[in-house]
C-alpha cells in the first residue's frame, strides 16, 4: 500500500534529531478487504496488519493487541495479524463501542440496550452494566455510544437517542470502578450523535458532533470538561464516520476521513490541520488507535 499524498509533517511527529518515533497508528477500514492497516508515526509508511478483518470500533490492550468489535462479535488481533475469536453480543444487543480496562478487562457499549458490557479477556464470561435511561429509540433506531477508560480503571460513556420532546439528545455517564454510575449532566452547545470520545490528557475530552453541522457545514469537534462542560474546538469537513486517536506523546490528534480516505492531524492548542496523510487502497476509515509498541 503507497502513500499517494502527504503534506509536510510536523516536527512534533518526529523523535529528537528528526528520526522516525516509535509508535503507529492502527487503522480500521469498512471496504475494500477490510484490512486492519498501520501507518507510521511520521506517516511515510503503510503496512498491511490482517486482512478479512471488519468492524466499527477498535481498541488496544496492554499486550499491543488489538480488540476490534463489529455489531455482532468481538476479536482480538495480534500485533503480527493472527486473529482469535472472543465473543458474540448477546441477544437483543449489538455493539456500539470498545475500549480494554488497565487489567485488561472489554467494554462493549451496546447500541440498542442502556448497557455496557463487560467481556473477560478471554471471552468466557459477559457482565452486564445499566445505567439510567431516559432516551427512547424509535423503532429501528440504535443508541451512538463513545467508551473511555480511565487511569483508576472506570470508564466513562458518552452516548446520543432520541427524546420525543426535543428530539436529538446526549447524555454523560461515569462508571466507578466499583460499578457505581454517575450521570454528568452536559451543558454547552446542543449534542447529539456524539463519537469518537478521546482523552485530552489532562482529564478532559474531545471528541466529534455527528450530523449536526456547524456554522460553515463542518462536522464540529468539541471539547468536553469532566464536568460536563462542552466547548467549540475545531470543525472539519470530513465524511462519516469520524473517529480520532491523539497521540499521548506529542498531543497530537488524528482525524479520519472517509472520503478521500485521509488523517488529518490537528494540533491540541487551537485544532488546526498541521498534516494531512492519504494513501492508495485505503477505503473508508472506521476506527483507529495509537499504538505505542510497533
Amino acid at each position: 500500500m503507497k502513500l499517494i499524498s502527504r503534506m509536510l509533517l510536523p516536527l512534533a511527529l518526529l523523535a529528537p534529531g528528526g528520526s522516525a518515533r516509535a509508535g503507529s497508528y492502527v487503522v480500521l477500514q469498512a471496504l475494500g478487504e477490510n484490512s486492519l492497516v498501520r501507518v507510521s508515526a511520521d506517516g511515510k509508511s503503510v503496512t498491511t496488519v490482517a486482512r478479512g478483518i471488519s468492524g466499527i470500533a477498535l481498541a488496544i490492550d496492554a499486550a499491543g493487541n488489538y480488540v476490534v468489535a463489529s455489531t455482532s462479535s468481538i476479536s482480538r488481533v495480534s500485533a503480527g495479524g493472527a486473529v482469535t475469536h472472543l465473543a458474540d453480543a448477546p441477544g437483543g444487543s449489538e455493539w456500539a463501542d470498545v475500549a480494554v480496562s488497565p487489567d485488561g478487562t472489554i467494554l462493549a457499549a451496546d447500541a440498542l440496550r442502556p448497557s455496557v458490557w463487560r467481556i473477560s479477556p478471554d471471552g468466557t464470561s459477559k457482565k452486564e452494566m445499566t445505567y439510567p435511561n431516559d432516551i427512547v429509540l424509535p423503532p429501528g433506531a440504535h443508541r451512538w455510544a463513545s467508551l473511555s477508560v480511565e487511569p483508576d480503571g472506570g470508564f466513562v460513556l458518552l452516548i446520543g437517542g432520541w427524546d420525543y420532546a426535543v428530539g436529538a439528545v446526549a447524555r454523560f455517564y461515569r462508571f466507578a470502578p466499583g460499578g457505581e454510575v454517575k450521570e454528568i449532566p452536559l451543558h454547552g452547545p446542543r449534542t447529539r450523535h456524539p463519537v469518537a470520545l478521546t482523552p485530552d490528557g489532562s482529564g478532559n475530552y474531545f471528541f466529534a458532533n455527528e450530523e449536526f453541522s456547524g456554522p460553515s457545514g463542518g462536522t464540529p469537534i468539541l471539547r468536553l470538561t469532566a464536568t460536563g462542560s462542552v466547548s467549540n474546538f475545531a470543525e472539519m469537513r470530513v465524511l462519516l464516520p469520524v473517529r480520532m486517536v491523539r497521540d499521548p506523546e506529542t498531543g497530537i490528534i488524528a482525524v479520519s476521513d472517509s472520503d478521500p480516505a485521509r488523517l488529518l492531524f490537528l494540533r491540541p492548542e487551537d485544532g488546526s490541520v498541521v498534516a494531512t496523510v492519504s494513501f492508495k487502497g485505503l477505503a473508508r476509515p472506521v476506527a483507529l488507535v495509537w499504538d505505542p509498541h510497533n
